[in-house]
């Protein structure tokens, strides 16, 4: 991780990190030589949209115990942000506000090494396409008719029934097994 890389002072701190048995936290993060724990709260992505359930998730933790978030990446905006409302944080690219009695530190702006390839949503799994699935198990054969009477059945649009049937044959749900036939 980049935090050592950057804060060379702080490599003799040891963490310790262990699965939370209790469900109160995603992790449990020890730091030996300052006597603390930390409820790790592990994020894979923190975008403006979901600042202010993350923010309210670690507020509910912070009640019970120390906190951090850990996730992939941390934007100068979402730090200060953070900092303000003094909410813990670490990234990989080396972002990190810790606010303990014995330790201080608060670094942005280090960007993320490599950039990180967001995952394709599943649009068959969506409303639309879980109205097509829900139409395709109570009409048995429905899925041999055309897009255009699927869409018409699941009431929803004709692009909606292209995409969730792909999705559905790129994950094995549904599969060609001749000509017009599924």
């Amino acid at each position: 991780m980049r935090f050592k890389e950057l804060t060379g002072q702080v490599t003799a701190i040891k963490i310790k990190v262990r699965l939370s048995k209790d469900g109160v936290a995603d992790a449990i993060v020890e730091i030996p030589i300052l006597e603390v724990t930390l409820y790790a709260e592990i994020k894979l992505n923190v975008t403006n949209q979901t600042f202010g359930a993350i923010v309210h998730q670690l507020k509910v933790i912070n009640a019970v115990e120390r906190n951090i978030l850990i996730t992939r990446y941390i934007t100068l905006q979402l730090a200060d942000r953070l900092k303000e409302l003094d909410i813990q944080f670490l990234d990989t690219a080396g972002n990190a506000y810790i606010n303990l009695p014995n330790m201080f530190l608060f670094i942005k702006g280090n960007k993320a090494k490599e950039d990180f390839v967001k995952e394709k949503t599943i649009r068959a799994f969506l409303p639309a396409g879980l109205q097509l699935i829900y139409a395709l198990l109570c009409n048995p054969g429905l899925e041999n008719k055309p897009f255009r009477m699927m869409a018409n059945i699941s009431n929803i649009a004709n692009g909606a029934v292209t995409w969730a049937i792909k999705d559905l044959k790129k994950l094995g749900y549904l599969v060609d097994i001749g000509e017009n036939s599924r």
